[in-house]
C-alpha cells in the first residue's frame, strides 16, 4: 500500500537536529578543542569549561553549572579519572550526554536515575567505571542494558588508521 512505501523517521525527531543546538564541552584541550571545531562547522553554538583554557575560537567559557543547564548536548573530555558529574550536576542536564574520556567521571547510579526519569534523553559512552568480575552487579551493567544508553568499545585510538597518525 501507499503507507507501506513511505519512509519513516522512526525515533528521529526535529529537535534532534544539531544545527542551532548548544554544545557544552567539559575539558577543552586537544580533543575537546577539535570537537568544538567540528560542532561549529555543523552550526552548533559552543560553550566550554576548562580550568586550564580561557579561550576557544567562537566559543564562550562558562561555569560547569551554567553549561549543563543550557546545553542540548554535553561532551566530556577530561584527563583525570575523578567524578566530574555527580547527582546534582546530572539533574541540571536536559539533553544528551557524551562521555568518551574516562569511566569514573560520571556517577553511573545517578546517570541511570536521570535516564529512567527522562531528565537526560540519552547517553553515548565508550567507557564505563566498572569492568571485570564486579561488572555483573554494577551500575555499569545496568547502563549497558538501558535502552537510552549507547555503549561502544573504547578503541578509537586502536583503529588501523590511527596507527598512521601522529
Amino acid at each position: 500500500t501507499k503507507d507501506q512505501s513511505r519512509w519513516s523517521m522512526g525515533r528521529i525527531r526535529p529537535e534532534d537536529r544539531l544545527m542551532g543546538r548548544k554544545l557544552f564541552i567539559i575539558g577543552a584541550g586537544g580533543i575537546g578543542g577539535r570537537v568544538a571545531e567540528e560542532a561549529q562547522k555543523r552550526g552548533m553554538r559552543v560553550t566550554f569549561t576548562d580550568p586550564r583554557i580561557s579561550e576557544l575560537p567562537n566559543a564562550t567559557s562558562v561555569s560547569l553549572e551554567e553549561g549543563l543547564r543550557n546545553a542540548h548536548v554535553v561532551s566530556i573530555h577530561v584527563d583525570k579519572d575523578i567524578e566530574v558529574l555527580g547527582p546534582d550536576h546530572l539533574r541540571l542536564l536536559k539533553g544528551f550526554l557524551i562521555n568518551t574520556t574516562r569511566g569514573g567521571v560520571v556517577n553511573e547510579s545517578a546517570l541511570l536515575q536521570c535516564l529512567d526519569d527522562g531528565t537526560i534523553k540519552a547517553v553515548y559512552m565508550d567507557v564505563l567505571k566498572t569492568e571485570g568480575p564486579e561488572f555483573a552487579t554494577s551500575p555499569s551493567k545496568a547502563l549497558v542494558d538501558h535502552p537510552a544508553a549507547f555503549i561502544t568499545s573504547h578503541l578509537g585510538g586502536s583503529s588501523f588508521e590511527s596507527t598512521f597518525e601522529n
